[in-house]
């Protein structure tokens, strides 16, 4: 079997998205996003990585903000 396909991958001018062209169709990716999947470490402007483990603790503190500031909001309103 012999599969000919027209695949274009490009990553976008501020390098945040991978533009995916696939028979006439076309998807955007978050490049951050296929960096983790293919455990590509993070690098901060600065040049110092993070690992998975900072990455999680960092999430995890910035969900408990939000829901801090949910909360605080809704107690201003109420």
């Amino acid at each position: 079997m012999n599969i000919n396909k027209n695949i274009n991958l490009r990553l976008s001018k501020n390098g945040k998205l991978l533009i995916l062209t696939f028979e006439n169709q076309t998807v955007f990716l978050n490049a951050n996003l296929v960096r983790f999947h293919l455990d590509v470490p993070y690098t901060k402007k600065n040049g110092t990585h993070i690992s998975l483990t900072e990455i999680q603790g960092m999430k995890r503190l910035s969900q408990e903000a939000y829901l801090n500031k949910i909360q605080t909001n809704q107690e201003k309103g109420a």
